[in-house]
């Protein structure tokens, strides 16, 4: 059911989101096995988590490189791809001994739906 949820979703919901979700086929489950499963898929690589302002943590289903914008209005986050992103250089960083084990990268804009609510409106 999470899975089902996720497929196709870009709307990047939190384990909160998906729960309300999930309650309304399946009233008796819990927010703790939705919580659970997440972060197994997450383990599994079958999800990625994003941590937006500082501890709003979020779900991916997607997992394939990609950045991500995020609007400083309404907090909505878009997946951006290539060519309109391109990929970060890691090359320099390969020369340290460390393991890259994923790269998350958020460009801060206002999105165009924001920008529509402000169009005719005097900017203070």
């Amino acid at each position: 059911m999470i899975l089902d949820i996720l497929e196709g979703n870009t709307t990047h919901p939190s384990a909160n989101d998906i729960h309300k979700t999930v309650v309304t086929k399946y009233p008796t489950t819990s927010f703790s096995t939705v919580y659970n499963t997440l972060e197994m898929l997450t383990n599994v690589g079958e999800l990625d988590k994003i941590c937006i302002l500082g501890n709003v943590i979020k779900y991916e289903p997607n997992t394939d490189p990609h950045a991500h914008l995020l609007c400083k209005k309404c907090n909505r986050i878009i997946d951006i791809f290539e060519p309109y992103y391109a990929k970060p250089s890691i090359r320099k960083i390969k020369q340290f001994p460390h393991t890259i084990e994923k790269v998350q990268e958020f460009l801060y804009c206002t999105c165009a739906s924001c920008l529509k609510g402000r169009q005719g409106k005097k900017l203070a």
